[in-house]
């Protein structure tokens, strides 16, 4: 999906979570329209969060894969994604972390970009949504 379709399709749900808060708001007063209300509230932060924002912000650098010797710091940060990876499935926000921790100064999207090198080359799996490291998890591949 291109970029300009995903921020209509955003405008689109701005305006759908907007009408659904009306919605809310026409609701006799009490208990469950606050309730209501407060999850209207929830998803509206984390649509703006999780995707309006990143998504208005300029579209990161594609990643290059490691090819030379001069490279030596992806292929450390490679390994410790990959150290940090198991057969089973663990948030990429967890798996990121722990480079994090050898690299704190390293911007996070530089890791997420390493994460999908690494898928695309088949040296783990992902499912989720990997706009968002919080919502996607990675593993080690099946090696059935």
């Amino acid at each position: 999906m291109a970029r300009s379709d995903l921020q209509s399709a955003c405008q689109t749900l701005a305006e759908a979570l907007g009408a659904l808060e009306q919605h809310v708001l026409a609701l006799p007063a009490g208990p469950q329209r606050s309730h209501c209300l407060q999850a209207v509230h929830r998803m509206t932060h984390v649509f703006e969060t999780e995707l309006r924002i990143p998504l208005s912000q300029p579209a990161p650098e594609p990643a290059l894969p490691v090819t030379g010797p001069e490279d030596a710091l992806m292929r450390q940060i490679d390994d410790c994604l990959l150290d940090a990876l198991t057969a089973e499935w663990r948030r990429a926000a967890r798996v990121v972390g722990a480079a994090v921790a050898e690299w704190p100064d390293m911007p996070l999207e530089h890791f997420a970009q390493r994460l999908q090198v690494l898928a695309q080359a088949g040296r783990l799996q992902v499912r989720g949504d990997f706009t968002s490291l919080l919502h996607s998890e990675v593993r080690l591949p099946d090696v059935n």
